[in-house]
């Protein structure tokens, strides 16, 4: 029997995704536990590399700390690949174009959505949300986040220096842990004359950096 072009499409998807984590020592994916593996519609997407979020403190205004540890749910809807996918980050972030529910403004990527743009694409645009590389104060879903941003230096950002990919699979793997992400990663305080330490050495560069109260 024939496969369907979205059948076939959703194996090309597979091959992308499978070739950006042999190129990357940033990037890893698992299918979601209610994902057919024959027929991938639901991913579990993630980044291994330095992104924001806020850490809750009695008594005191939440901190923003370094979240060493990323997930995002990708759901190839139906009407894909006419329509862009579902996105939702699941583990903690903050960012003026991600909400706090996890739902991610995919904004040009969005707008101009067409049924060329490959699942790597699309993957090295999240990753450049998550290291504030890529933001958009003007437009927020977070405002807080938007408000915090345009308070920052400018050589605050990135707060990881690498591109998506940065580093072979097969020549960093032994430096980079291949469980799932969990939501108790150690945060490290974004303080003033606070120096980003990295998290998975040598991969992850020293950046020295300084963000305001």
């Amino acid at each position: 029997m024939s496969s369907s072009p979205r059948d076939r499409r959703l194996q090309r998807d597979l091959a992308v995704l499978e070739q950006l984590r042999r190129d990357s020592a940033i990037f890893d994916f698992r299918f979601d536990p209610r994902s057919r593996p024959e027929q991938p519609e639901l991913y579990r997407l993630r980044f291994m590399g330095k992104g924001l979020a806020l850490q809750p403190r009695k008594l005191r205004k939440p901190q923003v700390v370094i979240q060493p540890d990323h997930e995002v749910l990708l759901h190839l809807v139906a009407a894909y690949p006419r329509s862009a996918p579902h996105l939702k980050w699941l583990t903690p972030i903050y960012h003026p174009n991600i909400a706090r529910t996890g739902a991610v403004c995919l904004g040009g990527f969005g707008t101009h959505w067409s049924p060329g743009i490959q699942l790597d694409q699309l993957c090295e645009m999240l990753w450049d949300m998550c290291r504030w590389r890529n933001f958009d104060v003007a437009n927020p879903y977070d405002r807080e986040a938007a408000v915090w941003a345009r308070q920052q230096p400018v050589s605050a950002f990135p707060v990881d220096t690498r591109e998506l990919r940065s580093g072979r699979r097969d020549v960093d793997s032994a430096a980079v842990e291949t469980k799932p992400p969990q939501q108790s990663h150690r945060a490290e305080p974004m303080l003033a004359e606070f120096a980003v330490r990295p998290n998975r050495p040598p991969t992850s560069p020293t950046t020295d950096i300084t963000f305001l109260d």
